[in-house]
């Protein structure tokens, strides 16, 4: 029974450490996103960051930036259906994943897995 408690213990201080570690992380992305607006890998780990922290209006901003900056990478949108998938708003998350699949074909089964995702 007691090594049952501890291993709890361990998981609850582990999650602190990694939950720690994300706001960290968000604060350097957001370093390099001051640093140069314009640079998609930083704008990228930054709403992925915002997304973990469930700040989603700032993921949304930002991943509207990137798919702005290169309209041509199919993940960028597969970043932003996810996103807007998060948020509720369903019909922007289909478009992105259609987006998604115009680009990469082989990205097909997104829209269903979308789908699925919402029906009850």
């Amino acid at each position: 029974g007691h090594q049952i408690s501890g291993d709890r213990a361990d998981f609850g201080q582990h999650h602190r450490v990694a939950a720690g570690a994300g706001v960290g992380r968000g604060r350097d992305d957001e370093k390099a996103v001051a640093i140069e607006p314009k640079n998609e890998h930083a704008l990228t780990l930054l709403a992925m960051a915002c997304l973990d922290l469930r700040d989603l209006s700032a993921a949304k901003k930002h991943v509207g930036e990137i798919v702005k900056l290169n309209p041509y990478v199919a993940r960028s949108f597969a970043l932003q259906a996810q996103i807007l998938m998060e948020s509720g708003e369903r019909d922007f998350a289909l478009q992105a994943a259609e987006k998604v699949i115009e680009l990469d074909p082989t990205q097909a089964s997104l829209r269903d897995r979308l789908l699925k995702a919402m029906s009850p």
